[in-house]
């Protein structure tokens, strides 16, 4: 369905500006458009997209999920008008899973967003050695069987990694930063045969997150005067 996007944090600010990569949204697309009589049936996948806030030694709480957008609009236009206007407003780059693009690249092109389109992710085997690229511009591709068992480690690990303990002195992990119901659901039942849209997105951000390791650190545009919108830790 038509779906809507769900923010849990506003996008941090500074002199009117976010900084650039300190967001990052990840995106598994879906294959083709409804059929001329627009109807769904079960095997009609979601597109799904995850804004997440990278770690930073300026705004808190990072390194969680800021916002979402799951849903299934009749064109895939009307997905990635949407999927960019959350690209604009967090000031950030687009990862997405390019065995079905979704008309993601053309969409950019067309519209003169390229700039917002993340090249071709770098993915490691189990042994943490660098694959070959396939030469698709744009996006990662999880088609190989031991690149998302990879990813899917990479989850795991993220998901039990520890975060600062809570008003009670429990410690939290990661995953009781996801206020998505439906999220915790696939990652329960997820399985390498089935359909979880909203996994294969996270299996993108997990990818990109072993990338950004090599990339700089964050840095803040004019700290000495910057406000911040954001909501509760």
């Amino acid at each position: 369905g038509e779906g809507c996007v769900i923010m849990y944090q506003p996008a941090y600010i500074s002199q009117g500006v976010t900084p650039p990569d300190l967001y990052y949204i990840a995106v598994d697309p879906y294959a083709i458009d409804k059929g001329k009589d627009k109807k769904l049936t079960k095997r009609d996948s979601l597109g799904a997209a995850y804004v997440f806030k990278r770690v930073n030694n300026f705004s808190k709480p990072y390194d969680l999920i800021v916002c979402e957008y799951v849903a299934r609009p009749n064109f895939h236009d009307d997905f990635n008008k949407t999927l960019f206007d959350m690209a604009e407003y967090y000031n950030c780059k687009i990862v997405y899973e390019n065995d079905r693009d979704g008309d993601i690249e053309s969409y950019a092109r067309v519209n003169k967003k390229l700039h917002r389109l993340e090249f071709e992710l770098t993915v490691y085997d189990s042994s943490d050695n660098p694959r070959k690229q396939l030469g698709r511009r744009y996006g990662v591709s999880m088609s190989n069987l031991e690149v998302k068992k990879t990813a899917v480690s990479y989850l795991k690990d993220w998901l039990l990694a520890p975060r600062d303990k809570d008003v009670n002195g429990a410690q939290e992990l990661n995953l009781h930063k996801i206020y998505s119901i439906p999220l915790l659901e696939e990652i329960i039942k997820f399985d390498y045969e089935g359909n979880f849209d909203r996994v294969s997105a996270m299996l993108v951000a997990m990818l990109y997150k072993k990338e950004l390791l090599l990339k700089p650190a964050v840095t803040e545009i004019g700290r000495a005067s910057c406000r911040e919108r954001v909501s509760s830790p």
